[in-house]
């Protein structure tokens, strides 16, 4: 039965994903790695940046390339100043670093309200090719 189950989960799955999806290289101008996004998703580039949202408008994904000689520190702050023009009460959690396919994403997750809604926010960084960060 248990398996009956996991194969229908499978299949389920499988059958309710994308079957139409984009892929865009990033940075577009020097590409140093691709996001697969939903073909329902509209997806924004200008110059470094890439901005990213389903149809109904219910996340948003912003990509960009900090540029040489940029301090990630001083990136995060100007961020969460940006953040704070359209988002209030943000709060941060604690940043942890997670390595996913030898690759080190250090992340911190938040909250805060916008329209009198309550979001989730969550900021990644990290260096695929050791060279260039990014900030997701």
């Amino acid at each position: 039965m248990k398996t009956t189950l996991n194969l229908f989960f499978i299949i389920t799955v499988l059958l309710c994903s994308p079957i139409f999806a984009k892929t865009f290289q990033y940075p577009a101008n020097d590409p140093v790695f691709a996001i697969t996004f939903p073909d329902n998703w509209t997806i924004q580039t200008e110059e470094e940046l890439l901005h990213a949202s389903p149809e109904d408008e219910s996340l948003y994904l912003g990509a960009w390339a900090l540029q040489e000689g940029d301090d990630p520190e001083a990136a995060l702050e100007g961020l969460d100043e940006a953040i704070s023009d359209f988002i209030d009460e943000v709060e941060w959690g604690e940043a942890e670093v997670v390595e996913i396919n030898g690759i080190d994403f250090l992340t911190v997750d938040g909250s805060g309200v916008t329209d009198e809604t309550e979001v989730d926010i969550s900021v990644t960084l990290f260096s695929p090719d050791g060279k260039t960060i990014f900030i997701i």
